[in-house]
């Protein structure tokens, strides 16, 4: 959500019963992203661990944002802050002070 904040086409919910496919998708996605990221930084393969908790992660969020915003959804905050904890989480191996500062500082 970090990079919505500033976007005055997102709202937020905290409304669970105003969630639907677009938050399971989501919530999938940020699921099999940990699977990836997990398998990658065991074969200590960090480029792909990068892409798979980052880059494709991104593009997943990307995707639910362009959703809610085309169908005048809200966006539904605690699985916003949940893909900010999971992403942060993720990349702490690879960026260890950016992930401490956005853990302390900004959740």
């Amino acid at each position: 959500a970090v990079g919505l904040i500033n976007d005055p086409r997102v709202t937020y919910t905290d409304d669970a019963s105003a969630t639907g496919i677009a938050e399971e998708v989501l919530r999938a996605s940020i699921c099999r992203a940990i699977e990836e990221t997990r398998v990658s930084y065991e074969s200590m393969r960090w480029r792909e661990g990068l892409k798979n908790g980052f880059f494709t992660l991104q593009g997943e969020r990307d995707h639910y944002r362009d959703i809610c915003i085309k169908s005048g959804r809200p966006h539904y905050r605690p699985l916003m802050r949940r893909f900010i904890e999971v992403q942060v989480l993720l990349l702490a191996p690879i960026c260890p002070h950016w992930a401490e500062h956005i853990w302390q500082d900004v959740l």
